[in-house]
């Protein structure tokens, strides 16, 4: 069976290309961090922490549970560094973990 072409695009697609402009314009230090998490992090930190927001220069981070909050409270300063020094500029001053989806 053929799809009818109606002209209209899906509401999802219209959703994430206004999302994607939105964050690109107001936020655009989580999305160029979010490109680069797996390398700064590693593969195994990558699986149970993921940026998922930012206010200010404080990066909010999803974790998988609090024993990963733990382990990134003592990474912490050295994740910021690597951050900064990835995206060329002072992105990040503080990071911020909580238990979310990842």
């Amino acid at each position: 069976m053929r799809k009818k072409n109606t002209g209209f695009d899906h509401i999802g697609s219209v959703v994430k290309d206004i999302l994607g402009e939105f964050a690109q314009k107001y936020e655009p230090g989580i999305l160029r961090i979010s490109e680069a998490w797996d390398g700064i992090v590693g593969e195994s930190l990558a699986q149970n922490a993921i940026p998922s927001a930012m206010k200010g220069k404080i990066l909010i981070v999803n974790v998988a549970s609090s024993i990963w909050i733990q382990e990134l409270h003592f990474l912490k300063n050295d994740l910021i560094m690597k951050i900064n020094r990835k995206l060329g500029a002072e992105t990040v001053t503080e990071m911020k973990f909580k238990i979310g989806r990842v």
